[in-house]
């Protein structure tokens, strides 16, 4: 799972990161909503945590544009210092998971963290069913392809290895390769996409 951070004030930032390294996940800051919009489109999809309050842009329209402009279906979770009820409404209708208030509370932060992760996954599952990720599929090397089929089957990272005669190493990085080219938020949800397509 990927989970990026947009938030310019250090405090809050440190504390967003302390309550979502209980999830297992590669974690990203941003101090401004420009420097995310750069890259967003280069990034696996992932959840976006935002502060409505950015010094170069309102939160509301970085959310806009993510959805608008970065062709990775991110799931956003907006936080606010003071909670502004035609914000939040405005931001749930943009499709955000959820609108939260400073000072953020663990609980209500993991949970909206949990529910974004699954809609990220329902939403990555009905796209490989609809056929969109079987084109995906086909931009995978032979040996990517190999190392999917191999791991579907239930082998290790190591037995992996030892099937295909390579390193432990070189299958952890086919596998980083598989992550990133179906758009998935880890390999565990690369293995379900498989299988979903029927491929043995």
């Amino acid at each position: 799972m990927h989970i990026y951070v947009v938030e310019y004030d250090e405090e809050d930032r440190e504390r967003v990161l302390q309550i979502v390294s209980s999830r297992r996940s590669e974690r990203r800051i941003f101090d401004n909503g420009t420097s995310f919009l750069a890259v967003c489109a280069k990034l696996p999809a992932g959840i976006v945590i935002i502060d409505i309050c950015l010094p170069d842009l309102d939160g509301l329209e970085l959310q806009r544009q993510i959805k608008r402009d970065c062709n990775v279906s991110h799931k956003v979770i907006m936080v606010a210092g003071d909670c502004d009820i035609s914000d939040a409404v405005a931001s749930m209708r943009e499709g955000a998971i959820d609108f939260l208030e400073k000072p953020i509370r663990r609980a209500e932060l993991l949970d909206a963290v949990v529910r974004a992760e699954l809609a990220l996954c329902e939403e990555q599952h009905a796209a490989w069913v609809s056929g969109e990720h079987n084109r995906v599929l086909k931009g995978l090397t032979d040996r990517e392809i190999d190392v999917l089929k191999a791991s579907a089957q239930g082998q290790s990272s190591k037995e992996v290895a030892h099937t295909l005669g390579l390193s432990v190493r070189t299958v952890e990085m086919h596998r980083s390769n598989i992550i990133k080219k179906l758009g998935v938020i880890n390999f565990a949800s690369a293995l379900v996409l498989y299988a979903s397509t029927g491929t043995s």
